[in-house]
Order: C-alpha cells, then structure tokens, then sequence
C-alpha cells in the first residue's frame, strides 16, 4: 500500500511538473507542402486564433497539426512544435524513429507502422471515411469527361509509391501510373503534359479546386475513389517522453472526439464534403 501511494504521489508530481509555466518542445516531423500552407494559412498570427478549418489553403495536414495543438491544450499539458522539414510522408514515418523526433505531424495509414515502433492512436479518419477526387489542371478541366473506370484507364495517373495505399488503389483499378516521391513533382509532371490527374482530397473552395506550387487543379465532377484503411496519429516510443505524451494527446483526442471537433474540422476542411456525397465511386 505505501509503494501504491508513492507512486500516485511521483505521478502526481510529474504530471504537474507538466503542466506549468515551461512548455514541453517536442519535435515534429513536417513536409515542406505542409508546412508552407500551415504558415500561409496562419499569416503570423498564433493557431489559436483560427475560428474555422476553411480557407483556400486548407488540406488534410494542416487540419491535423491543428488537431495536434488542440489535443495537447486540453488534455492539459504546455507543449510548443519544434518543426523539422522532411522531403516526403515516408520520410516522415522513417525520422520519426530517431530517438529526438516524436513523431510525423500526420496521420499515417494503420497498415504503414508496426506497434513496436509506435504508440498508435485512435482512429482520427475511420476505415471507410477517406475518399478522393481525380484532379486535374484546371484550365483543362472541360476537356475530360470521365464516368467510369474505364474512361479513367484512358488516362494517366501521377502518384508515389511512398503513398503506399493510393499506390495500391491505383494498381487494383489497373490505370496507367508513374511515380515521383516529391509533391511539387507531381504538379511539375501535370503542368506539362507528362500525367492527366492524381488522387487528392477534396477542399473547401466552391468548386474543389486548390493551387498547389503555382499551379490550379480542380477535380472531375461526379465521381470519386475510395481508399480503404484508417489513419492515426502515432509517438515514437524511443523518445523519453513518448509515453506521457502519448496519454495526453490520446485524453486530449478524446475530449476534442466527443465534442465533435475532429468531424467537425474534416468537414469544415472540405475533407469530408457535402457536395460530393452523391458522386460515383466508381473503384
């Protein structure tokens, strides 16, 4: 029984250790894609005076950095980001192995990661739930008229094989594809002609189009591809904090869950988006 309460006690103490004044730096790892929009979207103000998950720039990861410091702050702990800028998603997962990175600042596909690597979090997109366009340089956007798969086998599709499961998606539709690990190469090879479309997820802007490095996409009307699988956060279990900060931002998950903030910022974010709920999926 005294060792019991000794141990409360040393817990206790940790935990408000945590929580004062100086804050936890944890460094995360970031593409330079991500980040470029994080910073575009905040325009220097802090990320606590965001009100909504829509604007422009808005995509997937930038949603899930906030989702991070939300978690944090109110699962009760006082952490800052330290951003370390990393080439690509994969490199991502591979940094965030050493022992002073603890952890992407994406989600990752549960199929992508093993247990004794990393704490797992809870889902934050649902097997089921991920769905994307088929986009397209915008300023030819009139000229495709896609209705089913096989219209889409006609075409070329530029992607990565990094990204493991749209890779696998597109390989199971059988469409013509190529492979580049960097996302500003990806528009490079559609801004000229080298690929018709990638799979991206939908945003917030009346048509769904976005810029990506300069260059406007938009995506085919009325149909969509579904990607099967569920990702999460996960926290680097080498680093010496992983344990106690992974409790934190799974209590801060919860919170954030059972009020509706993650469904909400999918939403808001276009990532789950109403105007496409009635497209065809057609893989």
């Amino acid at each position: 029984m005294k060792f019991i309460i000794l141990l409360f006690l040393f817990s206790a103490n940790l935990f408000a250790t945590k929580q004062n004044d100086t804050p936890i730096i944890i460094k995360l790892a970031v593409t330079n894609s991500i980040l470029s929009s994080y910073n575009k979207i905040l325009e220097g103000k802090s990320w606590s005076e965001l009100k909504t998950y829509t604007h422009p720039s808005m995509n997937r990861g930038v949603v899930e950095i906030l989702l991070l410091h939300k978690a944090f702050e109110v699962s009760g702990l006082n952490i800052k980001f330290d951003f370390v800028i990393v080439p690509n998603h994969t490199r991502s997962i591979k940094y965030s192995k050493q022992i002073n990175i603890l952890m992407p600042t994406e989600t990752v596909w549960l199929s992508s990661v093993e247990e004794e690597d990393f704490y797992i979090s809870t889902p934050i997109i649902s097997d089921g739930e991920y769905e994307k366009g088929v986009y397209v340089l915008k300023e030819k956007l009139s000229l495709y008229k896609i209705e089913n798969l096989s219209d889409l086998k006609k075409l070329t599709a530029i992607s990565s094989l990094d990204w493991t499961v749209d890779w696998r998606t597109l390989q199971l539709m059988d469409v013509n594809k190529q492979s580049t690990s960097h996302f500003e190469s990806m528009m490079y090879m559609l801004k000229h002609g080298r690929a018709d479309f990638l799979l991206l997820e939908f945003t917030s802007n009346d048509d769904l189009s976005r810029e990506e490095y300069g260059v406007a996409i938009a995506p085919v009307s009325n149909i969509k591809i579904g990607l099967k699988g569920s990702r999460h956060f996960i926290v680097n279990k080498k680093h010496k904090e992983s344990e106690f900060i992974y409790n934190a931002l799974e209590r801060g998950l919860k919170v954030l869950r059972d009020k509706g903030e993650i469904a909400k910022a999918l939403r808001e974010s276009g990532f789950q988006n109403k105007k496409t709920t009635n497209w065809i999926k057609i893989n």
